[in-house]
């Protein structure tokens, strides 16, 4: 395997030591994660990686490493015990280690790759922090080459680096002496930048807008945080200037999942695609997308951008092209057939200045008269030598511009709807791309694009078996010389630099575009992210990781061997299906000792009570679909004392959650009030944060395990009334005066940590101080 000479330099450096490497996109980050596992792969060893996506899995399985992403829970302790390098997913791995059927000691490395996607509270969090708890032997190594996604993600690199637990941070920006020595190579760079038509440069205003509109709509409610009814209630009142609140709340009906900031995401994502799809080979494509997704909110009665009028323009400009393109393909027209005004209707009158060029070029081999005339159209064609300032002036944004959003959710095209319709509508990077390939008649030719559909458009040419198609993410070697880039990602333009090839690369953007925008933002983001970090990392100290919450209340007594020692006397059986959330990990945090079991019933068994979570969501559809009433009945017969945790927003109401009507309301209010009329027994935790639940559920841990103790316990109605004249002493400071005192002089005499460990820290000082000074 022959490396570059930056590529050793990053080998030398992330060796040995624990360390998160960020690279700059493209610059082979996963040649790096296979070489450095490579050297914990044999069977003295054991690296587990995790946190893999496919593109990471492909690359695995061509490496003597076994994904363990399907196995048993025997079949993965089996092959622990071999040793070697092994693919892991995160919530398998953490319940292995939670049941000691991993030693942690016995782990060498720990790789996090996409270390992008490291949330604070994740599994893979929850990982990196057991491992850097309990064993400190361990290296943990994270790699990653979207460094703008992590500037965005946290406020600071010692956030990042205090997540992923580690204390050091490589960075190898394209700027970066060795890099840029390395990559600057003779390579052709050829700029086609083509002016936008009129009703191009119309949707993609409207899309924008569109854009633009969905996203004020999810910061405003993220920063609310109320309901979705509520919210877009009060914005029509608000709008309409109605005083009949409850008429207008009836009048709008709507439609969304539980939650909804997904709702928002997936429209965000699919009005993103639309606007991607604008710029693509084929344009019929984005109007059937555009359509689909229209038609889709219509009939499902969408409140978010359909009711701006930017969606409706949109659709209006679609039905002109529609009307107006109502003419016979582009390939059967001939321009000395047709009268030169109706084409001009039709196409526009640049689009039939090329027409009329390319029939002039298919007459007659002029170049001179060609080329003057081409000259006199919109499109300027740039070429220089690639280093290191065109390398820069590329930019990728397939994750950070058009994210692609869950098969569940993203409005997919049905198969039919992406078959051509009967317009053909040209656009100029088509003709640009047509030209590029007359231009070069018998020479190998690479098409490379993000989008599946234009490999259709590139297959209809009548150009043979000498031009190719790849997608960015699937291209690995290139065998061509000449490359067109129909949109850009900035991995694929340093991949091209990475061969140290002279080649010939054509890259196809509407200037004056949202296209070009992203294309130029793309590289100063990067660029910027990189300098941050490296002006961060100069003044990063040492790490101090925080590996413990403080979930202890005044009301108890904190004794010193839980505070000194991570070990626990409260423990917490913890239903593996509950490790999708992020209460486990706080639980964790809480010190306490957690095991992940399949539970019958119940998500978290304690030493004497059992407790159901719910988010506010999961309780409106249980209700609904009567499961949390079979889920109640489980727990009564075989549970004494049994809780119901509920997780809410930002009220504590079942209607705020609602999108009904009042009928719809009043019949989930009277199921939630019968259920707590049925199961006496049932008691109920209403929290809004996680640290909060963990407090409360530790005061219930302590309140079942001193509950006999203190109901033995009397006073005498004279000392209770002298005990309660000193100040700082109230009634619920009583019992823990009976539980850490034989008598009122032992406590007179106390120092002064004594009195605020019992007592508390204020109350605590208030007491010494009033009998010592």
């Amino acid at each position: 395997m022959k490396f570059l000479s930056y590529e050793k330099l990053v080998l030398k450096e992330c060796s040995s030591e624990p360390h998160l490497l960020m690279m700059a996109e493209g610059l082979n980050l996963p040649k790096m994660v296979i070489t450095l596992a490579s050297l914990y792969n044999y069977p003295d060893a054991l690296c587990l990686i995790i946190n893999s996506n496919d593109k990471f899995d492909t690359l695995f399985a061509n490496e003597s490493f076994t994904s363990l992403k399907t196995y048993s829970t025997l079949k993965r302790i089996e092959n622990y015990k071999i040793g070697g390098v092994k693919i892991c997913q995160a919530q398998a791995l953490i319940s292995d280690l939670l049941n000691k059927s991993l030693d942690a000691k016995l782990i060498s490395a720990i790789f996090v790759v996409n270390a992008e996607e490291v949330k604070e509270n994740s599994i893979t969090a929850f990982v990196l922090h057991y491992m850097a708890l309990n064993s400190s032997n361990t290296v943990i190594k994270a790699f990653t080459e979207d460094a703008i996604k992590v500037s965005k993600g946290h406020f600071y690199l010692d956030d990042f680096l205090g997540v992923l637990k580690l204390r050091n941070v490589v960075l190898f920006p394209r700027f970066q002496k060795d890099v840029s020595e390395e990559l600057n190579t003779s390579s052709e760079f050829v700029e086609v930048k083509m002016k936008m038509s009129g009703w191009l440069e119309e949707i993609q205003l409207y899309l924008m807008d569109l854009i633009q509109s969905v996203t004020n709509e999810k910061e405003k409610y993220s920063k609310k945080r109320i309901s979705f009814n509520e919210y877009y209630t009060s914005k029509k009142v608000h709008a309409t200037g109605s005083d009949d609140k409850k008429t207008t709340e009836h009048s709008i009906p709507v439609n969304v999942l539980n939650n909804i900031s997904q709702t928002l995401q997936r429209d965000l994502g699919n009005l993103r695609r639309s606007l991607g799809l604008l710029f693509t080979l084929d344009l019929n494509y984005f109007i059937a997308f555009f359509t689909e997704i229209y038609n889709q909110e219509i009939a499902n009665k969408g409140r978010t951008w359909i009711l701006n009028t930017a969606s409706h323009m949109v659709m209006e400009v679609i039905e002109k092209i529609k009307a107006e393109k109502d003419v016979p393909n582009w390939s059967s027209i001939s321009v000395n057939n047709h009268d030169e005004y109706d084409l001009k209707n039709a196409y526009g009158a640049v689009d039939v200045k090329r027409m009329k060029l390319e029939d002039k070029k298919g007459n007659n081999n002029d170049c001179k008269e060609s080329k003057t005339e081409l000259e006199e159209t919109d499109t300027v064609t740039s070429s220089k030598t690639v280093g290191l300032e065109t390398a820069e002036q590329v930019h990728s944004d397939d994750r950070a511009t058009f994210p692609v959003t869950t098969s569940k959710d993203r409005c997919i095209l049905k198969t039919d709807s992406r078959k051509k319709s009967g317009l053909d509508i040209k656009n100029k990077k088509l003709i640009e791309l047509n030209k590029i390939l007359s231009k070069h008649p018998e020479e190998n030719v690479l098409i490379v694009s993000r989008h599946d559909h234009n490999k259709e458009v590139v297959l209809s040419l009548d150009v043979g078996s000498r031009v190719k198609f790849a997608k960015h993410n699937d291209l690995d070697v290139i065998q061509q010389n000449i490359v067109v880039l129909v949109d850009f990602n900035l991995g694929t333009f340093r991949k091209i630099e990475r061969m140290r090839r002279k080649m010939l690369i054509y890259f196809l953007y509407y200037k004056e575009s949202y296209e070009e925008e992203q294309y130029v933002r793309r590289i100063r983001e990067e660029k910027e992210a990189f300098e941050r970090f490296i002006n961060e990392k100069a003044k990063l100290g040492l790490q101090d990781f925080n590996f413990f919450i403080d979930v202890e209340d005044e009301q108890f007594d904190v004794e010193e061997e839980d505070i000194c020692s991570s070990k626990s006397k409260y423990n917490v059986l913890v239903d593996f299906r509950e490790l999708r959330a992020s209460l486990p990990f706080f639980l964790y945090k809480a010190k306490n000792n957690v095991r992940v079991v399949c539970l019958e019933e119940g998500d978290y068994l304690f030493d004497n009570f059992v407790v159901e979570r719910k988010t506010i969501y999961d309780l409106i559809m249980s209700l609904n679909n009567g499961r949390l009433l079979s889920q109640m009945t489980r727990l009564s017969s075989n549970h004494s004392n049994y809780y119901l945790l509920v997780e809410y927003e930002s009220q504590l109401s079942l209607a705020a959650y609602s999108n009904r009507n009042e009928i719809f309301k009043n019949s989930l209010i009277s199921k939630f009030v019968l259920l707590a009329i049925k199961f006496t027994k049932l008691r109920f935790i209403y929290t809004n944060n996680d640290i909060l639940s963990a407090k409360l559920l530790r005061c219930l841990q302590r309140k079942e395990m001193e509950k006999e103790r203190v109901n033995q316990l009397t006073i005498d109605p004279y000392m209770l009334e002298l005990l309660l004249s000193i100040p700082g002493v109230n009634s619920f400071c009583i019992r823990r005066i009976q539980q850490n005192f034989n008598n009122l002089k032992e406590m007179i005499c106390s120092s002064e940590e004594r009195l605020v460990r019992v007592l508390g820290n204020e109350r605590g000082k208030v007491v010494f101080n009033f009998f010592n000074k």
